[in-house]
């Protein structure tokens, strides 16, 4: 079968919404499947040349980035494609996990565990293991 033999499926990787819109997968996916045949009989110049048509098959001022070794292809544009925005979350240690469960269920009592937290240094899960049977369960 020689190195073009016996291929796994040509697949897109997703981009934008209205980047992906100006391509039809279909077509990218069936010159490439083609190129393939091209490559497998040795015939280059035809294989070129379907490669070129698939990376110029969007509309507009797209192209497709493909990708022969992972057999992937996507629409290419100079600016990357948006990524969703994850905002952090405050990571808090024991401590400050032990006076939140106490501030948010008994207030009153959040003076009582700080002086417990400073008496014991190094008692901080043992402590929040306590608070979260009480509270939490």
């Amino acid at each position: 079968d020689g190195r073009w033999g016996k291929q796994k499926p040509w697949n897109q990787i997703p981009t934008t919404f209205e980047n992906d819109a100006c391509v039809n997968p279909d077509l990218v996916n069936g010159l490439l499947a083609q190129r393939d045949i091209s490559r497998l009989e040795k015939d280059f110049s035809t294989a070129d040349r379907l490669l070129e048509e698939a990376r110029t098959a969007p509309d507009g001022d797209l192209n497709l980035r493909i990708h022969d070794e992972s057999r992937t292809w996507r629409i290419w544009t100079e600016a990357p494609p948006p990524r969703e925005i994850f905002h952090e979350r405050t990571i808090m240690g024991p401590a400050e996990q032990c006076i939140a469960i106490v501030e948010k269920y008994e207030p009153a009592k959040a003076n009582e565990v700080k002086a417990l937290l400073l008496k014991f240094p190094g008692r901080e899960y043992s402590i929040l293991k306590k608070l979260k049977q009480n509270y939490i369960v």
